[in-house]
Protein backbone atom coordinates (compact mmCIF):
# COMPACT_ATOMS: atom_id res chain seq x y z
CA UNK A 1 0.00 0.00 0.00
CA UNK A 2 2.81 2.12 1.01
CA UNK A 3 4.33 1.82 -2.26
CA UNK A 4 1.86 2.54 -4.49
CA UNK A 5 0.50 5.45 -2.60
CA UNK A 6 4.45 6.50 -3.02
CA UNK A 7 4.10 5.67 -7.04
CA UNK A 8 1.26 7.79 -7.42
CA UNK A 9 2.80 10.81 -5.56
CA UNK A 10 5.53 10.34 -7.20
CA UNK A 11 3.77 9.92 -10.60
CA UNK A 12 1.91 13.13 -9.57
CA UNK A 13 4.77 14.96 -9.25
CA UNK A 14 6.88 14.30 -12.56
CA UNK A 15 3.36 14.14 -14.74
CA UNK A 16 1.32 16.43 -13.12
CA UNK A 17 3.41 19.13 -11.74
CA UNK A 18 7.34 19.47 -13.67
CA UNK A 19 7.20 17.83 -16.97
CA UNK A 20 4.08 20.28 -17.79
CA UNK A 21 5.65 23.45 -16.16
CA UNK A 22 9.20 22.63 -17.30
CA UNK A 23 7.95 22.33 -21.06
CA UNK A 24 5.63 25.46 -20.55
CA UNK A 25 8.52 27.60 -19.02
CA UNK A 26 11.20 26.77 -20.68
CA UNK A 27 9.41 26.82 -24.12
CA UNK A 28 7.74 30.30 -23.54
CA UNK A 29 11.38 31.91 -22.80
CA UNK A 30 12.92 30.23 -25.74
CA UNK A 31 10.40 32.15 -27.86
CA UNK A 32 10.22 35.72 -25.63
CA UNK A 33 14.29 35.74 -26.55
CA UNK A 34 14.46 34.77 -29.85
CA UNK A 35 11.38 37.32 -31.01
CA UNK A 36 13.98 39.56 -29.58
CA UNK A 37 17.27 37.61 -30.48
CA UNK A 38 18.03 41.06 -32.89
CA UNK A 39 16.95 43.65 -30.73
CA UNK A 40 16.60 43.71 -26.84
CA UNK A 41 18.35 40.15 -26.48
CA UNK A 42 21.06 40.56 -28.85
CA UNK A 43 23.74 40.20 -25.82
CA UNK A 44 25.81 37.05 -25.83
CA UNK A 45 24.69 36.11 -21.96
CA UNK A 46 20.64 35.39 -23.90
CA UNK A 47 22.57 33.70 -26.22
CA UNK A 48 23.88 30.96 -23.20
CA UNK A 49 20.13 31.69 -21.45
CA UNK A 50 18.47 30.45 -24.49
CA UNK A 51 21.14 27.04 -24.97
CA UNK A 52 20.52 26.43 -21.37
CA UNK A 53 16.31 26.56 -22.33
CA UNK A 54 17.21 24.73 -24.45
CA UNK A 55 18.24 21.86 -22.61
CA UNK A 56 15.42 21.91 -20.04
CA UNK A 57 13.13 21.81 -22.85
CA UNK A 58 14.75 18.86 -24.15
CA UNK A 59 14.87 17.21 -21.14
CA UNK A 60 11.17 17.20 -20.38
CA UNK A 61 10.58 16.01 -23.73
CA UNK A 62 13.22 13.47 -24.36
CA UNK A 63 13.83 12.10 -21.19
CA UNK A 64 10.95 12.94 -18.44
CA UNK A 65 8.00 12.38 -21.26
CA UNK A 66 9.52 8.66 -21.93
CA UNK A 67 9.30 7.76 -18.14
CA UNK A 68 5.20 7.66 -18.33
CA UNK A 69 4.55 4.58 -20.22
CA UNK A 70 7.54 2.60 -17.30
CA UNK A 71 5.57 4.45 -14.80
CA UNK A 72 1.98 3.16 -16.02
CA UNK A 73 3.46 -0.51 -16.53
CA UNK A 74 5.83 -0.93 -14.35
CA UNK A 75 8.08 -2.43 -16.60
CA UNK A 76 10.98 -0.97 -19.13
CA UNK A 77 8.92 -1.04 -22.53
CA UNK A 78 11.30 0.25 -25.36
CA UNK A 79 14.04 -2.31 -25.34
CA UNK A 80 17.94 -2.29 -24.24
CA UNK A 81 19.50 0.07 -26.85
CA UNK A 82 16.76 2.32 -26.15
CA UNK A 83 17.69 2.17 -22.44
CA UNK A 84 21.30 3.03 -22.89
CA UNK A 85 19.64 6.32 -25.64
CA UNK A 86 17.76 7.12 -22.46
CA UNK A 87 20.22 7.29 -19.86
CA UNK A 88 23.03 8.94 -22.77
CA UNK A 89 20.13 11.69 -22.77
CA UNK A 90 19.84 12.00 -19.51
CA UNK A 91 23.64 12.53 -18.94
CA UNK A 92 23.80 14.92 -21.77
CA UNK A 93 21.85 16.92 -20.96
CA UNK A 94 22.65 17.40 -17.13
CA UNK A 95 26.20 18.08 -18.41
CA UNK A 96 24.93 20.21 -20.76
CA UNK A 97 23.05 22.34 -18.39
CA UNK A 98 26.42 22.69 -16.30
CA UNK A 99 28.49 24.07 -18.91
CA UNK A 100 26.32 26.61 -20.03
CA UNK A 101 26.15 27.61 -16.55
CA UNK A 102 29.54 27.39 -16.54
CA UNK A 103 29.61 29.79 -19.84
CA UNK A 104 27.44 32.32 -18.40
CA UNK A 105 29.55 32.62 -15.22
CA UNK A 106 32.99 33.21 -17.14
CA UNK A 107 30.44 35.55 -19.62
CA UNK A 108 29.22 37.79 -16.38
CA UNK A 109 32.97 37.91 -14.96
CA UNK A 110 34.48 39.62 -18.16
CA UNK A 111 31.11 42.19 -18.77
CA UNK A 112 31.72 43.15 -14.72
CA UNK A 113 34.93 42.58 -14.04
CA UNK A 114 36.76 43.58 -17.23
CA UNK A 115 33.98 45.86 -18.93
CA UNK A 116 36.65 47.34 -21.24
CA UNK A 117 37.64 43.82 -23.08
CA UNK A 118 34.28 42.72 -23.02
CA UNK A 119 33.24 42.77 -26.57
CA UNK A 120 36.79 41.63 -27.64
CA UNK A 121 36.90 38.13 -25.88
CA UNK A 122 32.78 37.52 -26.27
CA UNK A 123 32.52 38.12 -30.04
CA UNK A 124 29.54 36.40 -31.56
CA UNK A 125 31.96 33.54 -33.16
CA UNK A 126 33.11 33.17 -29.70
CA UNK A 127 29.83 32.82 -27.77
CA UNK A 128 28.95 30.20 -30.53
CA UNK A 129 31.77 28.07 -30.12
CA UNK A 130 31.27 28.22 -26.35
CA UNK A 131 27.74 26.72 -26.90
CA UNK A 132 28.96 23.94 -29.45
CA UNK A 133 31.92 23.06 -27.28
CA UNK A 134 29.59 22.67 -24.37
CA UNK A 135 27.35 20.65 -26.07
CA UNK A 136 30.01 18.37 -27.66
CA UNK A 137 32.00 18.23 -23.96
CA UNK A 138 28.63 17.01 -22.87
CA UNK A 139 27.45 14.02 -25.22
CA UNK A 140 31.41 12.79 -24.98
CA UNK A 141 31.41 12.22 -21.43
CA UNK A 142 27.44 10.80 -21.14
CA UNK A 143 28.67 8.19 -24.28
CA UNK A 144 31.84 6.70 -22.44
CA UNK A 145 29.31 4.41 -20.77
CA UNK A 146 27.80 3.44 -24.04
CA UNK A 147 31.13 3.02 -25.04
CA UNK A 148 32.19 0.62 -21.90
CA UNK A 149 33.49 2.51 -19.27
CA UNK A 150 30.21 3.10 -17.24
CA UNK A 151 26.69 1.64 -17.31
CA UNK A 152 23.16 2.37 -17.88
CA UNK A 153 20.62 0.70 -16.94
CA UNK A 154 16.71 0.94 -15.76
CA UNK A 155 15.62 1.48 -12.48
CA UNK A 156 12.19 0.59 -11.71
CA UNK A 157 12.48 3.25 -8.82
CA UNK A 158 12.85 5.50 -11.48
CA UNK A 159 10.86 4.32 -14.34
CA UNK A 160 13.98 5.44 -16.26
CA UNK A 161 17.03 4.63 -17.36
CA UNK A 162 20.17 6.18 -15.71
CA UNK A 163 23.83 5.70 -14.63
CA UNK A 164 24.81 3.09 -11.82
CA UNK A 165 26.67 4.72 -9.23
CA UNK A 166 28.11 1.88 -7.93
CA UNK A 167 32.17 1.40 -7.36
CA UNK A 168 32.48 -1.66 -10.04
CA UNK A 169 35.49 -1.01 -11.95
CA UNK A 170 34.42 0.66 -15.09
CA UNK A 171 31.58 2.64 -12.86
CA UNK A 172 33.83 3.66 -10.33
CA UNK A 173 36.14 5.12 -13.34
CA UNK A 174 33.32 7.12 -14.77
CA UNK A 175 31.91 8.31 -11.75
CA UNK A 176 35.62 9.61 -10.97
CA UNK A 177 36.32 10.58 -14.64
CA UNK A 178 33.05 13.38 -14.55
CA UNK A 179 34.13 14.54 -11.45
CA UNK A 180 37.25 15.44 -12.60
CA UNK A 181 36.53 16.66 -15.65
CA UNK A 182 33.12 18.09 -15.35
CA UNK A 183 31.65 18.49 -11.97
CA UNK A 184 33.89 19.58 -9.88
CA UNK A 185 36.15 21.98 -12.31
CA UNK A 186 33.05 23.73 -13.36
CA UNK A 187 31.82 24.00 -9.62
CA UNK A 188 35.32 25.33 -8.76
CA UNK A 189 34.89 27.62 -12.29
CA UNK A 190 31.47 29.31 -11.46
CA UNK A 191 32.76 29.73 -7.66
CA UNK A 192 36.06 31.79 -8.76
CA UNK A 193 33.81 34.05 -11.30
CA UNK A 194 31.16 35.00 -8.76
CA UNK A 195 33.88 35.67 -6.01
CA UNK A 196 35.63 37.97 -8.70
CA UNK A 197 32.34 39.88 -9.62
CA UNK A 198 31.49 40.70 -5.64
CA UNK A 199 34.57 41.85 -5.50
CA UNK A 200 34.56 44.05 -8.44
CA UNK A 201 30.73 45.64 -7.12
CA UNK A 202 32.68 46.12 -3.89
CA UNK A 203 35.04 47.93 -5.45
CA UNK A 204 32.52 49.71 -7.70
CA UNK A 205 30.88 50.75 -4.71
CA UNK A 206 34.13 52.30 -3.06
CA UNK A 207 34.78 54.33 -5.92
CA UNK A 208 31.20 55.77 -6.35
CA UNK A 209 32.09 58.13 -2.96
CA UNK A 210 35.71 58.79 -4.58
CA UNK A 211 34.55 59.88 -7.86
CA UNK A 212 31.17 60.67 -7.62
CA UNK A 213 31.33 62.89 -10.48
CA UNK A 214 32.85 60.51 -13.31
CA UNK A 215 29.79 57.75 -12.14
CA UNK A 216 26.62 59.64 -12.41
CA UNK A 217 27.79 61.60 -15.50
CA UNK A 218 28.90 58.79 -18.03
CA UNK A 219 27.54 55.73 -19.47
CA UNK A 220 29.92 53.82 -18.68
CA UNK A 221 28.98 54.01 -15.26
CA UNK A 222 25.78 53.17 -16.00
CA UNK A 223 26.79 50.08 -17.99
CA UNK A 224 28.72 48.70 -15.18
CA UNK A 225 25.75 49.30 -12.65
CA UNK A 226 23.49 47.23 -15.50
CA UNK A 227 26.01 44.14 -15.55
CA UNK A 228 26.38 44.54 -11.48
CA UNK A 229 22.21 44.13 -11.32
CA UNK A 230 22.16 41.63 -14.19
CA UNK A 231 24.71 39.12 -12.82
CA UNK A 232 22.35 38.90 -9.27
CA UNK A 233 19.89 37.05 -12.28
CA UNK A 234 22.48 34.82 -12.82
CA UNK A 235 23.93 34.39 -9.18
CA UNK A 236 20.49 32.99 -8.47
CA UNK A 237 20.25 30.79 -11.48
CA UNK A 238 23.21 28.99 -10.77
CA UNK A 239 22.35 29.30 -6.55
CA UNK A 240 19.29 27.22 -7.53
CA UNK A 241 20.95 24.89 -9.82
CA UNK A 242 23.33 24.19 -7.09
CA UNK A 243 20.68 23.44 -4.69
CA UNK A 244 19.30 20.87 -6.79
CA UNK A 245 22.51 19.69 -7.81
CA UNK A 246 24.90 19.09 -4.98
CA UNK A 247 21.87 16.66 -2.94
CA UNK A 248 22.04 14.73 -6.01
CA UNK A 249 25.66 13.96 -6.07
CA UNK A 250 26.57 14.03 -2.52
CA UNK A 251 23.75 11.43 -2.02
CA UNK A 252 25.08 9.30 -4.73
CA UNK A 253 28.45 9.81 -3.47
CA UNK A 254 27.56 8.53 0.05
CA UNK A 255 25.96 5.19 -1.64
CA UNK A 256 29.55 4.68 -3.40
CA UNK A 257 31.12 4.70 -0.69
CA UNK A 258 29.01 3.37 2.24
CA UNK A 259 27.55 0.74 3.59
CA UNK A 260 24.08 2.44 4.25
CA UNK A 261 20.95 0.59 4.98
CA UNK A 262 19.15 0.35 1.36
CA UNK A 263 15.81 1.55 2.11
CA UNK A 264 16.98 4.22 3.30
CA UNK A 265 19.16 5.16 0.35
CA UNK A 266 16.26 4.61 -2.67
CA UNK A 267 14.30 6.94 -0.63
CA UNK A 268 17.04 9.14 -0.14
CA UNK A 269 17.86 8.68 -3.89
CA UNK A 270 14.14 9.36 -5.17
CA UNK A 271 14.12 12.70 -3.17
CA UNK A 272 17.36 13.73 -4.67
CA UNK A 273 16.51 12.72 -8.45
CA UNK A 274 12.99 14.98 -7.79
CA UNK A 275 15.24 18.18 -6.97
CA UNK A 276 17.67 17.29 -9.77
CA UNK A 277 14.57 17.44 -12.20
CA UNK A 278 13.41 20.52 -10.43
CA UNK A 279 16.68 22.37 -11.74
CA UNK A 280 15.07 22.32 -15.13
CA UNK A 281 11.50 24.40 -14.61
CA UNK A 282 12.82 26.85 -12.24
CA UNK A 283 15.05 29.21 -14.48
CA UNK A 284 12.21 30.29 -16.32
CA UNK A 285 10.39 31.79 -13.43
CA UNK A 286 13.80 33.29 -11.56
CA UNK A 287 14.10 34.79 -14.96
CA UNK A 288 10.45 36.19 -15.15
CA UNK A 289 10.49 37.28 -11.18
CA UNK A 290 13.86 39.21 -11.32
CA UNK A 291 15.26 40.52 -15.09
CA UNK A 292 13.62 43.52 -16.06
CA UNK A 293 13.71 43.51 -19.49
CA UNK A 294 12.83 39.64 -20.01
CA UNK A 295 9.95 39.79 -17.46
CA UNK A 296 8.68 42.66 -19.17
CA UNK A 297 8.84 40.67 -22.91
CA UNK A 298 7.30 37.07 -21.23
CA UNK A 299 4.64 39.23 -20.18
CA UNK A 300 4.29 40.47 -24.29
CA UNK A 301 4.13 37.25 -25.07
CA UNK A 302 2.02 35.71 -23.02
CA UNK A 303 -0.41 38.37 -23.89
CA UNK A 304 -0.30 37.73 -27.47
CA UNK A 305 -0.81 34.17 -26.64
CA UNK A 306 -4.16 35.10 -25.17
CA UNK A 307 -7.09 33.99 -27.10
CA UNK A 308 -9.00 37.26 -28.99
Amino acid sequence: MKSMTFKWISGSYYFAFLLPLCLVGNVLLIVTLWKNIQTKFEAPQYKFVMSLAFSDVAFSLLFLSFTIAPFVIDTWPYGHAFCQVHGCLNMTLAFASLLNLVAISVDRYYACCKPLHYHQKMTPRRVTLMIAAAWIYATVLALLPILGLGEYRYFANKYSCSMVWDMKLKNGIYVKVTGALCFFPSLLLIVFCYIKIYQAVKHQKQQVNQVNNYFNNTNNAKNLKKDFRGALTFIVVIIAYFITWVPYVGVHMVSLYTHSDAATMVVAENFVDGMFSLASAVNPFIYSVMHGPIKREIRKTVCCLKPL
